[in-house]
């Protein structure tokens, strides 16, 4: 009894698509085994660096003291009692321009490149 050359070509097909799924799935395996290396590197420069940053501007603090009299009581009892408050005053100025410039800094850890930003220059002008 001869096989069906038509049986013999599925089964051939069958075959060839199951090793091209194994195969498929150990590249799968491995592109996600990249990404979370990756992911690794990017969080060990992430933390050797001085982390995100924030300009606020300047400030002029100021410690101030006020100082009041006020009465106590009623009639016979009544007393003048000096009261304190301390607090900071807070100045900022009307408007603020910085001019400042940053270049991107590759760092290696292992086969992964991760881009860092590094500042150059900043000179903050205030206006009136």
């Amino acid at each position: 009894m001869k096989p069906n050359s038509l049986v013999l070509k599925v089964l051939a097909i069958v075959a060839i698509t199951v090793v091209l799924m194994l195969a498929l799935g150990r590249i799968g395996g491995l592109v996600e085994e990249r990404q979370m290396r990756s992911r690794e590197a990017q969080d060990s420069v992430e933390q050797s660096l001085a982390g995100r940053q924030s300009l606020l501007g300047p400030v002029l603090l100021s410690a101030r003291v006020e100082e009041w009299d006020t009465s106590v009581g009623e009639g016979k009892d009544r007393k003048t009692v000096t009261e304190r408050r301390e607090f900071l005053l807070a100045a900022t100025p009307r408007q603020l321009a910085v001019q400042a410039g940053a270049t991107m800094e590759p760092r290696y850890r292992g086969l992964f490149k991760v881009n860092t930003s590094v500042a150059v220059s900043g000179m903050p002008r205030m206006g009136a």
